[in-house]
Order: structure tokens, then sequence, then C-alpha cells
């Protein structure tokens, strides 16, 4: 598995977006795409931000799902209990 940051990396490239541009499709301040994508990311991403990403992206929410970093869980995935 992958990070958010990884993931981002890579979605970004795949289809040829720069930072600036997703910053400026998304609304999302360029230095705070900035912060997400650093060697040194400590930052996560808010679910309102996740899902402006995704839709400057054109792409589920479910790319990100997968991401070690990130809690997402679908709605049928119960926690096991204790």
């Amino acid at each position: 598995m992958a990070t958010f940051r990884e993931t981002l990396r890579t979605l970004l490239v795949q289809k040829d977006i720069s930072l600036a541009d997703l910053a400026s499709r998304s609304g999302i301040a360029y230095q705070t795409l900035k912060g997400f994508t650093s060697k040194t990311a400590a930052r996560k991403p808010s679910v309102p931000v996740l899902i402006a990403i995704s839709k400057s992206l054109e792409i589920s929410l479910d790319q990100f799902r997968d991401c070690d970093d990130l809690q997402m869980k679908k709605p049928d995935e119960k926690e096991e209990a204790e």
C-alpha cells in the first residue's frame, strides 16, 4: 500500500497536472497541497479537501481509500469488537 503523499504524486504525474494547476482547479492553497506532497509530509487532508482533490482530478474518492496513512472505511465495513 502507498501513502497519501505517494498516491497524490502518482495521480498528478498520470494526469499531467502540476500542484499549481491542482490548486487552481480545487481552490486549495498551493502551500497546503505542497505540504501534502513534500518528503516530510506530516499533514493529512480533511475529508472536504479529499473530495475537492478527487473532483479536480476527476477520480473516485476510493482512489485514496487504501492509503496507509489515512483512515478511510466504506460504510459497510464495521469495526471489529475488541
